[in-house]
């Protein structure tokens, strides 16, 4: 399999002073399995990171001991069939992986050692910081993750990338992507047909997993049975009884129609009222209050006003049309004259109505 991301780009290929070929210093790479590769010395000092991988393996000439070199370590713990993609993306910039040589009875197995293959490569390349060999590595994840059941993706990554960096959000993407698709479709195989290359028997993140599904594809088929009981046939009926006592489901309970109650407005007189029951009587509905009309206490106020004002202006006519009153003579009249309040006129019931 060969795949270039960037074919037919217009990006400048690396200019080396002399042709790598030609060179005599071989840079030896190791891996974990298989035969170990030679890449030319000058073609790994295009990277720092690479350029590391020509110093691995050396010794302190005092010492006698190993230089110390993470990145060199680390490239020897992987395959020696992702050790074969990356050293031909480095003269290709081409992700190829060797001819499967595995039985070939099913493709499942040979698809899970691509998918195992794949991820090396993808961790590889974040290691050594080599960006387009990553993508190439995530195009084939995705290629390959369809026809792979959730479990055994989790093992694969659990061994080729242990510990993921804290800025990787595409890995946090794609495990959460896998354990939705685990849930949605609880039907897809729960085991591998067979043991792989990268998986050695049954780990716990992969009977955690597998346990979680089971309990929720057991509670969403016994919901499902209980909203529709017609569904089911009466040979699976123990088997509903069975989970709805393990989750601890109730069925739905039936409702019963309450009987309406006869309505006694009337209590008749010949009715027996049950001993201990309080009779029940009727009030007469209180009658509407009437609006009272707020002008009618102004009436008599008003007309007492109007006929006051009639006396008064009437008292000042006869006063003026009437001639003084002639001077009485103290020998006709022995008594005194009672004084005549000009001022005002009316009753006393007046008074009292202001």
């Amino acid at each position: 399999m060969a795949t270039n991301k960037n074919h037919g780009s217009s990006k400048p290929e690396p200019l080396f002073d002399t042709s790598p070929f030609s060179c005599e210093s071989m840079v030896t790479l190791k891996f974990e399995t298989g035969p170990s590769l030679q890449v030319h010395q000058d073609l790994l000092h295009l990277n720092p990171k690479l350029a590391q991988l020509a110093d691995g393996g050396k010794t302190d000439y005092r010492t006698r001991q190993p230089i110390p070199n993470a990145v060199y370590d680390n490239l020897r713990r992987r395959s020696h069939t992702a050790g074969h993609v990356l050293a031909h993306y480095l003269y290709t910039s081409v992700y190829h992986t060797p001819k499967w040589t595995g039985p070939t009875d099913t493709t499942r197995k040979e698809i899970i050692a691509k998918f195992s293959i794949a991820f090396e490569v993808y961790a590889t390349a974040r290691e050594l910081d080599l960006s387009e060999l990553e993508a190439l590595a995530k195009d084939q994840i995705v290629l390959l993750r369809k026809d792979i059941d959730a479990f055994t993706i989790i093992d694969i990554v659990k061994k080729a990338y242990p510990v993921a960096k804290d800025n990787d959000t595409w890995l946090s993407i794609f495990i959460k992507d896998t354990v939705r698709t685990a849930f949605e479709t609880p039907s897809a195989p729960l085991a591998v047909e067979a043991p792989c290359e990268a998986t050695s028997g049954v780990t716990l993140s992969k009977l955690l997993l597998q346990g979680a599904v089971e309990v929720y594809k057991e509670k969403m088929d016994a919901r499902t049975s209980v909203c529709n009981p017609q569904l089911q046939s009466d040979d699976q009926q123990p088997v509903l009884v069975a989970k709805l006592e393990k989750i601890k489901l109730q069925p739905e309970l039936e409702l019963v129609p309450v009987p309406e109650k006869e309505n006694d407005d009337d209590l008749a007189p010949t009715k027996k009222e049950k001993k201990g029951k309080k009779a029940r009587f009727d009030l007469e509905p209180e009658p509407a209050p009437q609006e009272e009309n707020k002008d009618d206490e102004w009436v008599p106020t008003k007309k007492r006003m109007k006929d006051k004002k009639g006396r008064n202006g009437k008292a000042k006519a006869g006063k003026s049309s009437q001639p003084d009153p002639e001077p009485v003579e103290e020998s006709k009249s022995m008594e005194e004259p009672v004084p005549v309040d000009e001022g005002w006129v009316g009753d006393s019931q007046d008074s009292w109505s202001l």
